[in-house]
């Protein structure tokens, strides 16, 4: 029976890695693939937008017969219930996973699969989660002037509104939360289920993706609340299974901050270390090598110039020329690649040193792409490229520069004025 379960296993993590989710990363050893690791991003239009939320998978050895055990490791160290059904304990509560009553027809069976399992979660993650709890009508109109509430009644309207900017600043905050909580001093229910490194690299390319959108969540919602306003207890929390804190949004920004700057001086740090990679005559050095020489001898991608900074290997600079009648016609975009000595563990970090005017580069110069064969260079190179040629994804998850997506994405003539925008940045290019 274990073997059939590992056989399933594989062919579902095969089946996943070939077309792999915008907002769903999955992490496992292969020396025991029962236990998995996956990072889900919040939806956008939510209150859990660009939040990165971990959990960990358990199959069992009659897996598919019986579901996996899922817990969710984004807790604050068990004191954060970031939804109904997403316990602070780490309990998942979701009918497929025999966790939480449902219907007719949702309950497990063998047709199910990790995929189907990590998309119910994250379909959790609602515009409105407080109405994942059952019996939200009834119990609202019971509740007022309840025993978790003062006594000053509060429409449905801005119960909803509470609820969904508690959760919005808790999801901004995640990623330092979980940094600094140190588990091993505390008494958490939720200790056993520690968080893990597994996800630090995405986690880190996020921030760099989506700093500006997060910045803009703080700066919209703190005009909302006031800065030390406590969260309101919902009806469904109770103590050890809420969520509690305050607002402060002030706080946050500076944090992002930081964050952003640390993980930007990251970059720096790599290219001092890569000296003493090279001396100490590094697999992955020979292995960069490799792959830049047969890019280059096979001018196997069209209209782009690579060649390595000071014939380092784990420096890449990259030339990017407009394709001809396209908008970006005439342009010439200059990119610079930064690799880990754990490459492809550590994925690379491009930046343009070029602006480009697009929906999937930030005002900052990093490009938003995502390749299946990541320990391929040149897979990297070529998806860079494609969004010069093809049209921007409608995934507003990868739109990291929100402004040109509104226009690119809105009526005739906001349409218009992003391509005069591309075609501006495309005619100054050549002055950097």
């Amino acid at each position: 029976m274990s073997d059939q379960a590992t056989l399933r296993l594989q062919r579902e993590l095969l089946e996943y890695s070939r077309t792999p989710d915008d907002q769903i990363f999955i992490k496992y050893n292969d020396e025991n693939i029962m236990q998995v690791r996956a990072l889900i991003i919040g939806p956008v239009n939510t209150p859990y937008s660009l939040g990165a939320f971990e959990f960990k998978l358990e199959f069992p050895r009659q897996y598919p017969t019986l579901p996996p055990t899922v817990h969710i490791l984004t807790t604050d160290g068990g004191v954060t219930r970031f939804n109904p059904n997403l316990y602070a304990g780490g309990k998942v509560c979701l009918s497929i996973l025999g966790t939480w009553a449902g219907e007719a027809g949702e309950q497990w069976s063998p047709a199910q699969s990790i995929s189907s399992v990590l998309l119910s979660i994250q379909s959790l993650m609602s515009e409105n989660p407080y109405e994942n709890e059952p019996g939200y009508g009834k119990n609202e109109r019971n509740y007022l002037g309840g025993a978790f509430h003062s006594a000053k009644s509060e429409k449905k309207e801005d119960k909803k509104k509470n609820e969904e900017d508690t959760v919005v600043s808790e999801a901004a905050a995640t990623k330092e939360a979980e940094e600094t909580f140190d588990l091993a001093d505390g008494e958490s229910p939720a200790a056993k289920f520690m968080y893990t490194n597994d996800f630090a690299d995405i986690c880190k390319r996020l921030l760099l993706w989506h700093y500006d959108n997060y910045v803009d969540i703080c700066e919209k919602e703190s005009a909302r609340v006031e800065d030390g306003e406590e969260f309101r207890l919902m009806p469904f929390e109770f103590a050890g299974n809420g969520m509690q804190g305050e607002f402060a949004y002030a706080s946050l920004l500076r944090r992002l901050a930081v964050i952003k700057k640390a993980v930007l001086e990251e970059e720096k740090n790599w290219i001092e270390q890569s000296a003493q990679w090279l001396a100490d005559d590094s697999g992955t050095a020979a292995n960069l090598r490799g792959q830049y020489e047969q890019i280059v001898n096979s001018g196997c991608l069209e209209g782009v110039d690579i060649e390595l900074e000071s014939d380092n290997p784990y420096i890449w600079n990259v030339v990017i020329f407009g394709k001809p009648l396209s908008q970006y016609d005439g342009g010439l975009f200059r990119l610079r690649m930064v690799f880990h000595d754990q490459f492809p563990e550590v994925l690379p970090r491009a930046t343009f040193a070029t602006p480009v005017y697009h929906p999937l580069v930030t005002e900052g110069g990093v490009p938003y792409y995502r390749v299946i064969r990541e320990e391929d260079v040149k897979a990297h190179i070529k998806a860079i490229c494609d969004l010069f040629v093809e049209d921007p994804t409608p995934n507003p998850s990868a739109h990291v520069n929100r402004k040109a997506a509104a226009l690119y994405f809105g009526d005739a003539e906001e349409r218009r004025q992003y391509f005069r925008n591309v075609r501006r940045c495309a005619a100054r290019s050549i002055e950097y």
